[in-house]
């Protein structure tokens, strides 16, 4: 949540760390939330970069069937598509929540 509270550089900085973190434990709702962490960090400086990190975060909630945590990836991705102005993709990333 560093990015919500100003400190997105701070974020960035720790990005990659806590993603291997994370995925060192093994934990899937470790693991999504690492990666929805790294799309934030990264949604401002590097949009290209968010919507890779937000497309696999999807992929990954959805083969672990973390559903809630994949419904709130696929609501920060589509907003951010829609903020570039590719509605289109905004609108693939929300029909990506209905299974």
């Amino acid at each position: 949540m560093l990015p919500a509270v100003g400190r997105a550089a701070e974020a960035r900085a720790l990005a990659d760390e806590a993603l291997a973190a994370a995925s060192a434990t093994g934990n899937p709702l470790g693991i999504a939330y690492a990666l929805a962490g790294y799309t934030r960090a990264f949604a401002d400086s590097d949009p290209a970069r968010a919507l890779d990190a937000y497309r696999e975060g999807l992929d990954y909630c959805r083969r672990q069937r973390i559903m809630q945590l994949k419904s709130v990836i696929a609501r920060e991705a589509a907003g951010l598509e829609a903020l570039h102005g590719r509605l289109e993709h905004c609108l693939t990333m929300v029909d990506s929540t209905i299974d």
